[in-house]
């Protein structure tokens, strides 16, 4: 099974409606209920993750936030307003997003737009470690004659 672009962890299928309509027909929208599938599912390949966190304890969340976006994932965190009073936590412990409606989702949608596109297609560790920073560089689309580092002519 491939991939989803999206993994959606939420009990009800409210916000992953929302972000199919976004995303359109293209994207696949994967979902999930609970932090632990979330787990199973990302394994090792960082994914963007949308979190439902009116659902979870903002005690189980946090450090999840964290440790999915150290490993690459940009997490957006939705819920609704009276239920983000985390809003600072999450963005401190490294959510790219933090929304309140589903109106607000083209904004993240941008975000994890911008993402995939500069995702290396070659995995980081199939590269040597210069050439894997470089690719990460979030400038590519400007570098059209520019040779890695240590690969002058």
């Amino acid at each position: 099974m491939p991939k989803p672009h999206l993994i959606v962890c939420e009990r009800t299928p409210r916000w992953a409606a929302a972000w199919r309509r976004m995303l359109g027909p293209q994207a696949s929208v994967g979902e999930v209920r609970s932090l632990t599938q979330l787990d199973q599912l990302l394994g090792n390949d960082p994914t963007p993750i949308a979190v439902d966190a009116s659902e979870f304890s903002g005690k189980s969340l946090l450090p999840a936030v964290a440790r999915w976006s150290q490993a690459g994932s940009p997490v957006v965190i939705v819920g609704s307003s009276g239920r983000l009073e985390d809003e600072f936590a999450y963005r401190e412990a490294g959510a790219v997003h933090v929304l309140c409606s589903p109106r607000q989702i083209r904004s993240a949608a941008e975000i994890l737009t911008r993402y995939r596109a500069s995702t290396p297609t070659a995995k980081p560790a199939e590269l040597p470690l210069e050439e894997a920073v470089y690719e990460r560089l979030p400038w590519q689309r400007f570098r059209k004659n520019r040779q890695p580092p240590g690969q002058d002519s």
